[in-house]
């Protein structure tokens, strides 16, 4: 009995330990358990973020792919764009001529507004010259009208003074020779100051008639005047009223017309006429005869050289040689060398130069250079190139760089040597 309760408790001891070893096992399996579930429950947690952040990379990878997509056909579009415009891209020949119709075209263009701008001034130069001419037209008229009357009332005295020579002139401190000669000079000093004037108004008139029929390259008022015979003149005879000897041994003498003479110890002479001219003569021989109306200085030197200054600021010299030179108020000048050949330099360095036989040759400023004949017209560019047109209507050109290029009077080109060695 005691072994048999001892195995009994042996058994419970034993059992005992198992169920507290199951227990303890139950613990750890419940513990383990609930770390399981939590851990589960954080898979599912990071599983359903996860499927989150995958649906909305999802979604930006789709919005991405749209824009992508818009991209691609935009630049596809504009490729076949490229592409097509390519097609139309003119190739190295085609290049080199449009380069070359550009210049031609620019030069052209340039050549049309030097044109115009000359045109414009050489108009407003010749509307000025014309207003001019004409104010001075109406003034010289009214002068003549003035000397007109004058001359007319001259004459009436010289009349009277003609019935009254013929009785003796018993109060008279003159003898009778001296006063009828005396009025007579004085009509012909009066005759001549009015036909002086008729002179001037019909050379305005032919020079305003000249201006306006002259080209657009000539200034409006490129004429030479002559005032020869025009000076009044101082006779022996004129009526004194008065003489006067200076101390510096100048005799000044009044004559009954207004006209003041004065000679200079030193032999020089200086003449106020009636109508305000005056006139110098110097010991070398030199004239200088100022017309007071017209504001005209005219200076005749021993030699025969004339020169005209006028009141616009116009100057022109006579040489004796024949050639005439005419300085513009606007820098331009002119030059008459006879047998009709000029020359004209114009205030921006350019040339005009009229040949006997009609040909005009031109230098501008910028280097270009042209003759105009009745067959032709050539004009010279700086860079070499020529170019021709003949009366016909047909153009050639000439390049600097060698090509050549031909067009008939209908304008079609039937020489292009490039386009032939292409």
């Amino acid at each position: 009995d005691d072994d048999g309760d001892g195995d009994v408790e042996s058994k419970v001891a034993r059992l005992h330990r198992e169920i507290q070893s199951f227990q303890r096992k139950q613990r750890e399996t419940i513990a383990a358990r609930r770390k399981y579930e939590e851990m589960f429950q954080t898979v599912v947690q990071e599983g359903e973020a996860q499927r989150v952040e995958l649906e909305e990379e999802r979604r930006h990878f789709e919005e991405y792919k749209r824009e992508e997509m818009q991209q691609l056909r935009k630049e596809k579009k504009i490729f076949n764009t490229h592409r097509e415009a390519s097609r139309n891209v003119p190739n190295k020949r085609d290049k080199e001529r449009i380069e070359r119709l550009s210049e031609e075209n620019d030069r052209l263009l340039e050549e049309v507004e030097e044109l115009k701008g000359k045109m414009k001034r050489d108009s407003a130069r010749a509307a000025a010259r014309y207003a001019a001419l004409e104010e001075e037209n109406r003034q010289l008229k009214e002068e003549v009208a003035i000397l007109e009357k004058r001359r007319i009332q001259s004459m009436k005295q010289h009349q009277e003074q003609s019935q009254q020579s013929q009785r003796p002139w018993q109060d008279s401190k003159l003898p009778q020779r001296t006063r009828t000669a005396d009025q007579g000079e004085n009509d012909a000093i009066v005759e001549e100051a009015a036909s002086q004037m008729r002179r001037m108004m019909l050379e305005n008139k032919s020079t305003t008639q000249d201006s306006n029929n002259s080209n657009g390259l000539h200034s409006a008022n490129m004429h030479p005047v002559s005032y020869q015979n025009k000076q009044g003149q101082v006779k022996q005879s004129d009526k004194v009223q008065k003489k006067m000897v200076h101390d510096d041994g100048s005799i000044e003498t009044h004559y009954n017309n207004g006209t003041i003479k004065r000679v200079n110890s030193d032999g020089s002479k200086t003449i106020k006429f009636f109508n305000g001219d005056t006139k110098d003569v110097l010991n070398d021989g030199t004239i200088v005869y100022y017309y007071s109306e017209p504001q005209t200085t005219h200076t005749t030197y021993a030699d025969n050289t004339e020169v005209f200054e006028f009141a616009n600021g116009q100057v022109e010299k006579h040489h004796s040689s024949g050639v005439k030179e005419i300085h513009f108020p606007d820098q331009t000048i002119k030059y008459y060398f006879g047998d009709n050949e000029e020359e004209t330099v114009f205030s921006d360095g350019s040339t005009l130069r009229i040949l006997p036989n009609g040909d005009q040759a031109i230098t501008y400023a910028d280097g270009r250079k042209e003759l105009h004949t009745q067959n032709f017209s050539k004009r010279t560019y700086p860079d070499g190139t020529v170019k021709v047109v003949y009366a016909d209507g047909r153009q050639e050109t000439q390049y600097a760089d060698g090509h050549i290029r031909v067009k008939n009077s209908e304008g079609e080109v039937v020489v292009d040597t490039i386009a032939q060695i292409e």
